[in-house]
C-alpha cells in the first residue's frame, strides 16, 4: 500500500468520526430540550424578534397588524420575525378563537368570518434574561 492511500484512509476515517460527532451533539441538543439550549436559541435571534417574543409575553396573543402597530416597526421586519419564531417553535399560530388552525387540509368552510386573521402566542414564556 502506497503512502498517499494510507492517508487517504486516515483523512476518510477522521471526517467520519467528526460527521458522527456532529450529528451526535445535535441529538443530544435536542433530546435534552433543556431551558439552556433554548435560552441559546433566542439570544441568537435578531432584535426585532426578541422585541416580538417580549411583546407577546406582556400583552397576550396579538394579530400582526397589532404588533406592527405597537412596535413601530415595518411590516417586512415583523413578518420575517415571525417567521423565524415560528421556525424555531417559540410561538405558535391561533385562529381568531384561539383555537390551532387545523392542518389537516380541509376545505369546507363553516363560517362566514374572515379566516385570514390569525393571532401569535408564546409556547413557552422563556426568555435570555431570565434565569431560573
Amino acid at each position: 500500500m502506497r503512502l498517499w492511500e494510507m492517508l487517504a484512509g486516515i483523512e476518510m476515517g477522521i471526517e467520519n468520526s467528526i460527521l458522527d460527532e456532529k450529528i451526535d451533539r445535535k441529538r443530544t441538543e435536542r433530546n435534552l430540550g433543556s431551558h439552556f439550549y433554548q435560552k441559546r436559541e433566542i439570544m441568537r435571534l435578531p432584535p426585532s424578534a426578541k422585541f416580538i417574543m417580549y411583546l407577546l409575553r406582556m400583552k397576550g396573543a396579538m394579530n400582526r397588524k397589532r404588533i406592527i402597530q405597537e412596535t413601530l416597526m415595518p411590516d417586512r421586519t415583523v413578518g420575517f420575525a415571525l417567521k423565524l419564531l415560528l421556525e424555531k417553535n417559540l410561538i405558535k399560530k391561533e385562529d381568531r378563537d384561539g383555537i390551532m388552525n387545523p392542518s389537516s387540509g380541509q376545505r369546507r368552510r363553516r363560517h362566514k368570518r374572515d379566516r385570514r386573521i390569525t393571532k401569535y402566542n408564546l409556547i413557552s414564556s422563556i426568555l435570555p434574561y431570565e434565569i431560573i
